[in-house]
């Protein structure tokens, strides 16, 4: 099974389903691998005759963690397995996710595709790119809670190790930027490479690269005269299509529009560096390399409450292709002092028509300079509840903002 873009040629095989091939009659194409997999099981299960509900509702936990965490559209199949899944997330099905989510101090009750993507499958992974992936599989399938607690805390290590070489990785990267792409503006595309990273991180530093200078990004760790790369993309350019037309420099390499995987030579690193940067600048349009912010709806601040939060909800699980609404609220005034918590994250009190509201700008507090008391804002962010014990308050998420002049 696979869900990735197929080559022209494929392998020998006495079956192959993934429902992109060319001529499928599937009728979504978006599934996740491991909701290729649960559709290859049910359908198993049907020829055998035990396709009871049971059954088919038995592993939706870790479809659904599989669908969140492979970034893959949340809508169709994919979003109903989310959702389905996530509520068995809940009523704590699966002792080794039980025992992840324990140890990653969520709120069991209240799950969703964020806690997914940010808290319980980089643990997952983390086993894999730090050690070997057994250790997950034997914690997925533990029916022994006292294991189950013993192996989520053998991967707690190793994902504290993970972040430790993430932060490592991605700041040499950064520093290798700097010095290489001088002229953002000029840049179309962007290939890293070092003797000294490690392959099991590439893939997510990658991801924060894309974040952070808004450009296709090939990452590649080489040993020994032989390197394997992770390639990130920025919405709607097709990195696959890019990697196809310079195969021939390539050992190998697969994924999809936005994600793609690669081995190569070094000898031919500059040859395929070149050539990606060409197709890439000849076919990536300026719009592409401006983070597209798109607002939904024009409301004041007086419109926030539970009602607006228990509507929105409804649309929910939020994740690609189905993203929580953007609101844009007009002319508020900064109450108070802002000040940045954690890494770079912008905490701000504004008030309008003697409403007071709080948001919080995750990697916006670069703008904490520029803002002044009573200073005036146009503000652009999505609502979502803070549970906090037993308080739940609404809480908005900053994702961008505009300085009015006095």
């Amino acid at each position: 099974t696979d869900h990735h873009n197929p080559k022209d040629e494929l392998p020998p095989a006495f079956a192959i389903i993934n429902p992109k091939l060319p001529g499928t009659k599937y009728p979504y194409e978006h599934l996740a691998g491991v909701g290729v997999a649960y559709k290859l099981l049910m359908a198993i299960y049907n020829n055998l005759g035990i396709d009871s509900a049971e059954n088919k509702l038995k592993y939706m936990d870790l479809v659904a963690v599989g669908t969140i965490a492979d970034i893959v559209p949340l809508t169709s199949e994919n979003r109903i397995f989310a959702s389905i899944g996530l509520q068995h997330l809940i009523e704590k099905k699966n002792l080794g996710l039980n025992a992840l989510v324990q140890i990653s101090g969520l709120n069991q009750k209240n799950l969703d595709t964020t806690d997914i993507v940010f808290g319980i499958a980089p643990r997952i992974n983390a086993a894999g790119r730090m050690g070997s992936a057994s250790v997950s599989v034997e914690l997925l399938i533990s029916t022994d809670e006292a294991k189950s607690m013993e192996l989520a805390e053998i991967i707690e290590h190793q994902n504290s190790l993970r972040q430790q070489e993430d932060q490592k990785t991605f700041q040499e990267a950064c520093d290798i930027i700097e010095k290489k792409y001088k002229d953002l503006q000029q840049t179309s595309c962007m290939v890293v490479s070092s003797d000294d990273w490690h392959p099991g991180v590439i893939g997510i530093v990658a991801s924060k690269l894309v974040e952070k200078y808004y450009r296709p990004v090939i990452m590649i760790s080489f040993k020994d005269g032989f390197g394997s790369g992770s390639g990130r993309s920025v919405a709607d350019f097709d990195l696959f299509e890019a990697l196809k037309q310079t195969e021939h420099n390539l050992h190998s390499f697969g994924g999809h529009k936005y994600a793609v995987g690669l081995t190569i030579y070094q000898e031919y690193l500059d040859r395929f560096e070149n050539e990606l940067t060409r197709f890439v600048s000849e076919n990536l349009r300026l719009e592409q390399i401006q983070p597209p912010l798109q607002i939904d709806a024009e409301i004041e601040l007086y419109d926030i409450n539970n009602t607006l939060l228990d509507a929105l909800e409804h649309f929910a699980p939020f994740g690609p292709d189905n993203t929580r609404p953007v609101f844009m609220t007009r002319n508020v005034t900064i109450a108070g002092y802002p000040y940045n918590v954690g890494r770079n994250h912008l905490k701000l009190k504004v008030v309008k028509d003697g409403i007071y509201f709080d948001l919080i700008g995750y990697n916006l507090g670069d703008y904490l300079p520029l803002l002044k008391k009573n200073g005036k804002l146009n503000i652009a962010y999505t609502l979502e509840y803070n549970r906090f014990g037993n308080n739940l308050t609404i809480q908005g998420k900053l994702k961008d903002l505009q300085i009015l002049k006095d």
